[in-house]
């Protein structure tokens, strides 16, 4: 009963100082600018990431695109609850299968562009005979804008994961080559730069001299542009782009979504990249020696290609 009585009297107490937070409890301060000094300690803290330099994940992705003898064009096969109104627009042969082209356009445009919806009642080849159905679709061919991968078994895969990217300094101005698992299997490495928004084929090919170094996940760089200048992990490098993702000490939200920052290197006015010890002390790597690949044993069964 005791034990009863003193919960009770506790619970009181407890939701008399919600009521009136002035009677709430605070444990004292250590001194008057405890929490002042606290901050300042931590804000001078800067926080080692370790580098991710293992050659794992996927060579490539799954799906294998077929390569047209005829023309050299990537085809792909496409699901039709993946199916959008901007890749029908390419696809196959679309003069001659104008008819089917003109019934997946219909569903599309009236479910809003949206295919789960879209397909979720079959689609049949139209025949010339309307009081026939012809056999039930569940994908169709589309011809691809991706120009770069790894040949498999004469068909062609997209890059599987970057394992890193190097480098490279000429005429002052800065360019990445990306370095792909696939590679790995590879006799000799990529030299290819990464130019914003062109084709592989348009890249420009890069000199052995010119290498500086290579960026791992979570190597530590420093960053100057005309308009700001930063410390920040590497986190990754768009190809598309050719943007590189820089990740605060602290993955600060301010400095970009996710506290990744997208920033170009082309034009930077230093792109340097530094090592980092357990007590956040910085030393600047000047110039690296390029990694090469294991050689080739002469059974691979891929290889780099650019259309």
């Amino acid at each position: 009963t005791q034990s009863m009585v003193q919960r009770f009297a506790n619970w009181n107490k407890y939701e008399e100082r919600k009521r009136n937070p002035s009677k709430r409890l605070y444990h004292p301060k250590p001194w008057d600018n405890f929490r002042n000094d606290t901050l300042s300690s931590v804000s001078d803290i800067f926080v080692s990431r370790m580098p991710v330099r293992k050659v794992t994940g996927a060579a490539h992705e799954d799906t294998i695109r077929s390569i047209r003898k005829s023309d050299g064009k990537i085809i792909q096969r496409i699901k039709l609850k993946s199916l959008k109104l901007t890749t029908l627009e390419n696809l196959v042969d679309k003069n001659r299968n104008i008819k089917l082209y003109n019934i997946l356009k219909e569903r599309l445009e009236q479910h809003g562009d949206k295919p789960e919806k879209a397909f979720a009642e079959s689609v049949h080849m139209p025949c010339k005979d309307q009081h026939k159905k012809g056999p039930e679709i569940y994908a169709v061919r589309v011809v691809t804008k991706e120009k770069s991968g790894v040949i498999i078994n004469e068909g062609l895969a997209s890059n599987g994961d970057m394992v890193r990217v190097d480098v490279f300094k000429k005429d002052e101005k800065y360019f990445l080559v990306p370095i792909y698992v696939h590679h790995f299997v590879g006799d000799k490495l990529p030299n290819k730069a990464v130019i914003a928004y062109k084709d592989e084929k348009e890249w420009p090919e890069m000199e052995e001299k010119d290498f500086i170094f290579s960026l791992y996940k979570n190597d530590l760089v420093y960053i100057k542009s005309k308009k700001e200048e930063f410390f920040g992990y590497y986190n990754g490098t768009d190809r598309a782009t050719g943007a590189v993702g820089i990740r605060t000490h602290d993955s600060d939200p301010n400095f970009g979504k996710g506290g990744v920052n997208r920033t170009g290197v082309k034009t930077l006015l230093a792109f340097d990249k530094y090592s980092v010890d357990y007590f956040g002390d910085k030393c600047e790597i000047s110039k690296e020696k390029r990694v090469g690949l294991a050689q080739c044993d002469g059974t691979k069964s891929c290889e780099t290609v650019s259309i």
